[in-house]
């Protein structure tokens, strides 16, 4: 895998998905990353959701939750139609 720098998109489209149990919609303006999170480092093939707290609030009523545990260590990747071109990080 090649190794690039770490980036981040806007989702452009709103992407609906059923994952962890629930089916969750992810909004326009969402951001998404192409960290893997893992040893691996960064990978542009991947559009990793980052902003879910107030989503899984809204869809399990907890500020925490499995939920956020499930998408912080196993991610959804968004594909690459319902996204913005990569820009650098902040």
């Amino acid at each position: 895998m090649k190794q690039t720098p770490y980036r981040t998109a806007k989702v452009i489209r709103p992407y609906s998905v059923k994952a962890f149990g629930y089916d969750i919609v992810i909004p326009v303006g969402s951001t998404v990353s192409n960290s893997t999170g893992t040893t691996y480092g960064n990978d542009d093939s991947y559009h990793f959701w980052e902003d879910f707290r107030t989503e899984v609030e809204r869809l399990t009523g907890f500020e925490n939750s499995t939920l956020v545990h499930d998408l912080t260590y196993h991610e959804i990747d968004v594909p690459a139609e319902y996204c913005s071109e990569w820009t650098p990080a902040p």
